[in-house]
């Protein structure tokens, strides 16, 4: 440390001078360049005790005795003053050019100084007789007053994190992942931020982004404003996680983003062995300042029920961390995690719900359980956390979404997106599959007001975005639908599937060459990615080279390449046969399909692809028996 030893006599009529700024103690200003920054008398009184005990620690209880004057503050004051400083000084808590934190101390200022004493202006003769001849009584009132109106500016502080603020409800937020100094704590800062969302997103007249738009942020350092205005809300939670050993703590910051100010900050320390405890008490904090109008009933009333049981917590947060990832593997390790949170508590109604989820997505025909037996899996895991607690939103999701592609119950499917929806207005998820399911049936116009809800709850999400598209070419606009997948393509490149969806709508258009271009990128991609034999990526860039040796011949020679005449494959081959006008082939193509229950049969109603069958009484009674008639009103 280069700071020099203090001048005696105080600091009182001095101009400070460090790095490019200058502390005025007369004026009670900080400025740069010249030009006065914007900070308020604590924050003033703050840095001023910090700059006189230069390269000293000044522990918490100096500050509030010294600054705060003995009023009954929160550390939440203090914090919310350091903060306000480093962002008028520019500085960064990590790597500290002025002011240092010195974990379970205190704070200390750490740079060089220069003194230059300011005189100071002789009071007149007037002044003076008049400060002689003050009335005691007058007096008394007058700090009488001070005093009540700095307990009411501590109130204010204290309850809105900025001076004087009224309450206010915010509209908007997104909970971005937490930062972490020990990789080791990755899982718990993911478990906080998560369990924190769905803290708000039961709340309704708040819209909180979905995770999944705020884990494209993990590991970048983002300006939560920058942050704010890409996803469109109102305010930005942020937060770090520091860990040692057994012990840590975990600061959150919530920052305006149209005024550009730290709404509210605090520290909360604990301990590994509790993080339920901890979880409870950030939440709790939390949403008294973004739903200030809620009463005490109501924010109890809506917290999500979790677990009284630390370990099975634990073992919850680990297995969100795992199923966010959305890799094969780490999704059925995720399983088994879920799996002994319930073991541990078995009314942890949260923990069926992730448990349900994770069956929905897993791929476990190599462990001897086909997708049949995974559905019905996830189905009897929903109801469970039901029986449990029928006020979750996500359980009656992720039922539905197995009603709908594995059972064929697409009436149930609908009734339970209704209820989730009801329960848990900010659940992209729900809306994302509730607008599949309304897209089936032909309701456009309702499945894209509720794909553009999911979007304003999730808007960087890829899934949501190039499903949105495909509504366009189960509607027949395939020139929208190209738009958007082309936006989405440019912005996304490596997503996958939308060079899959790109391939069904480019053939409508006669634009075979295009959609065999948009076959091979996907296949490519999956190939890099792993997970395919060699012989199957082989033998499809096979086909390729046939179908694009064949696109002189026009639509025939491209539908004959996509043909498979493959048992596992009946759909596809049943498609191509259709589009060369063989409908027997076609039809007998799609009773396989119906038997081994092909997931794709759910949009038989709307694809384009099978058009020239339509009129055919075997169409209508394929309809019928997979669910899609009568239409759902």
């Amino acid at each position: 440390m280069n700071g020099r030893s203090r001048e005696p006599g105080g600091l009182n009529g001095r101009v400070i001078r460090f790095g490019e700024f200058e502390l005025d103690l007369a004026e009670e200003s900080l400025r740069r360049g010249g030009e006065p920054l914007n900070i308020n008398h604590r924050m003033f009184q703050v840095l001023a005790l910090l700059v006189e005990r230069r390269g000293e620690i000044v522990s918490k209880d100096e500050f509030f005795e010294q600054v705060w004057a003995g009023s009954h503050v929160e550390e939440n004051n203090l914090t919310v003053a350091i903060t306000g400083l480093r962002k008028a000084l520019g500085d960064d808590a990590r790597h500290a050019r002025f002011i240092e934190n010195v974990p379970r101390k205190g704070y200390r200022f750490v740079t060089d100084i220069e003194y230059e004493t300011k005189p100071a202006v002789a009071k007149s003769v007037a002044v003076q007789t008049s400060e002689r001849k003050t009335n005691p009584f007058r007096l008394g009132l007058v700090f009488a007053l001070f005093l009540l109106l700095a307990g009411a500016a501590a109130y204010s502080f204290r309850t809105f994190g900025i001076l004087g603020a009224a309450p206010r409800t915010i509209g908007s937020v997104a909970v971005l992942p937490f930062e972490i100094s020990d990789p080791e704590a990755e899982y718990i800062a993911d478990g906080l931020s998560e369990t924190l969302a769905n803290r708000l997103r039961v709340f309704p007249g708040l819209r909180v982004t979905d995770q999944r738009a705020a884990y494209e942020y993990k590991g970048k350092t983002s300006d939560p404003i920058a942050v704010g205005r890409e996803l469109g809300v109102a305010a930005v939670l942020t937060g770090r996680v520091d860990k040692s050993g057994d012990q840590m703590t975990v600061f959150a910051e919530l920052t305006d983003v149209a005024g550009s100010f730290v709404i509210w900050n605090r520290e909360f320390p604990g301990s590994t062995n509790d993080l339920l405890s901890l979880q409870k008490e950030l939440a709790d904090s939390l949403t008294g300042v973004v739903l200030p109008a809620a009463s005490e009933e109501e924010r109890a009333r809506r917290a999500v029920r979790t677990t009284s049981d630390p370990e099975a917590f634990d073992l919850y947060i680990r297995g969100l961390h795992l199923w966010n990832k959305r890799i094969d593997s780490d999704i059925v390790r995720s399983i088994e995690l879920f799996r002994a949170a319930i073991d541990k508590d078995p009314t942890f109604a949260k923990a069926y719900i992730a448990l349900a989820n994770a069956y929905s997505l897993a791929e476990l025909s190599e462990r001897g359980i086909s997708n049949e037996e995974r559905a019905k899996l996830a189905i009897a895991t929903a109801e469970k956390a039901l029986e449990i607690d029928d006020t979750l939103g996500e359980a009656y999701s992720a039922r539905a979404v197995n009603k709908c592609f594995i059972n064929w119950d697409l009436a149930g499917a609908e009734a339970d997106y209704r209820r989730a929806r009801a329960l848990n207005p900010n659940d992209a998820i729900t809306h994302h599959w509730y607008a599949e399911l309304l897209a089936m049936h032909g309701r456009f116009d309702e499945s894209l007001a509720m794909y553009e809800r999911a979007m304003e709850l999730d808007p960087l999400s890829s899934p949501i975005r190039t499903d949105y598209a495909l509504t366009f070419y189960y509607k027949r606009d395939y020139d929208r639908a190209i738009e958007l997948l082309n936006k989405e393509k440019n912005l996304h490149p490596n997503y996958a599937r939308t060079y899959l969806f790109l391939s069904y709508v480019y053939p409508e258009k006669g634009m075979y060459a295009e959609a065999v271009d948009a076959m091979e990128t996907r296949f490519d991609m999956i190939n890099s990615a792993g997970g395919v034999t060699a012989e199957w990526y082989q033998g499809h860039k096979e086909r390729l080279a046939k179908m694009r040796a064949s696109l002189p011949s026009g639509i025939r020679g491209f539908w004959e390449g996509t043909r498979i005449d493959d048992q596992n494959e009946p759909y596809l081959t049943a498609v191509a046969y259709a589009k060369m006008g063989e409908k027997e082939k076609a039809f007998e193509f799609l009773e396989r399909a119906f038997e081994i229950r092909y997931t794709g049969m759910v949009w038989l109603k709307v694809t384009p692809e099978l058009d020239d069958l339509r009129v055919d009484p075997r169409f209508s009674d394929l309809l019928r028996r997979v669910g899609l008639e009568p239409k759902i009103e």
